[in-house]
């Protein structure tokens, strides 16, 4: 009987200092995070996500690697300053995290990593492989911060990270039809561009509209003026002058936009940083 209560205490023991070190593993003191598998896409250890968003966030990231052969993940976390010494920009400690999770796909490790930290609302996006650097070129990160920053400012977790697949899949179809996004406007922005042009045009014809009207109003003053003055004045000592000037055109000269594509560090990685 005294065996038995001391194998039980044993084996108490080992059950106690098991659920500790994970416990002690899993805390704020951790400095290593390891991957759920290498086809997961969505790593929610902010846990800002419901299950039921991060299970269809993962399913249209499946979709996208499939069809463009480019990983499209999300990453957030509390706080990655608990991981990193005191000074590192989330910007660096996210290409450590693409490193140490081996994310991408196929043999070029082709990829782009969204990734939140929420203590100090900091994120950074980053962009890795010859292929996804193609379809996410500087110009077309730019429009990818357009889409997501605003829904993250308003704590709109899932819908800012619908809007980064939405726009991703947009990006990489272009690359894929040979036509990548490096200026311009995007499929979709046209109605947008061409009602904005018609405010500002209109806008623009009513004030050319008012400033003739007035300016006609200012010359026939003037005429009568003139006219007036003309019974004082002998016409023998006045010679005038009438000199007219006509509109005609307007010359406009376009520059092209140029575009270096994408700008990689030493490092091969892409990509951007700052708050939300």
């Amino acid at each position: 009987m005294k065996k038995i209560s001391q194998r039980l205490l044993a084996l108490v023991i080992a059950v106690l200092a098991g659920i500790f070190t994970f416990f002690a593993g899993t805390g704020k003191a951790q400095s290593t995070l390891y991957a759920a598998g290498t086809d997961t896409y969505v790593y929610d250890y902010g846990d800002i996500l419901s299950d039921m968003a991060e299970g269809v966030l993962q399913s249209k990231s499946e979709e996208l690697a499939a069809a463009y052969g480019v990983g499209v993940y999300i990453f957030t976390i509390d706080d990655y300053t608990d991981y990193e010494p005191l000074g590192v920009s989330i910007y660096e400690w996210s290409k450590s995290v693409y490193r140490e999770l081996d994310l991408g796909i196929g043999d070029g490790k082709d990829g782009m990593l969204l990734t939140l930290s929420m203590e100090d609302r900091d994120y950074s996006l980053i962009v890795y492989g010859d292929k996804a650097q193609t379809a996410f070129s500087d110009r077309g990160q730019e429009e990818l911060e357009k889409v997501f920053l605003d829904d993250f400012g308003q704590n709109e977790w899932k819908s800012g990270f619908t809007d980064y697949q939405t726009l991703s899949e947009t990006l990489l179809q272009m690359a894929k039809d040979g036509k990548p996004f490096v200026s311009g406007i995007l499929p979709g922005q046209e109605k947008e561009t061409l009602a904005r042009s018609a405010v500002y045009g209109g806008g623009g014809g009513i004030l050319a509209a008012l400033l003739s009207v007035f300016g006609m109003k200012s010359k026939m003053k003037n005429t009568g003026l003139q006219r007036q003055a003309d019974r004082y004045v002998s016409a023998e000592n006045v010679q005038l002058v009438i000199q007219e000037e006509r509109y005609t055109h307007t010359t406009e000269t376009r520059r092209p936009i140029k575009s270096s594509g994408t700008s990689r560090d030493s490092s091969g990685f892409s990509g951007k940083s700052g708050k939300f």
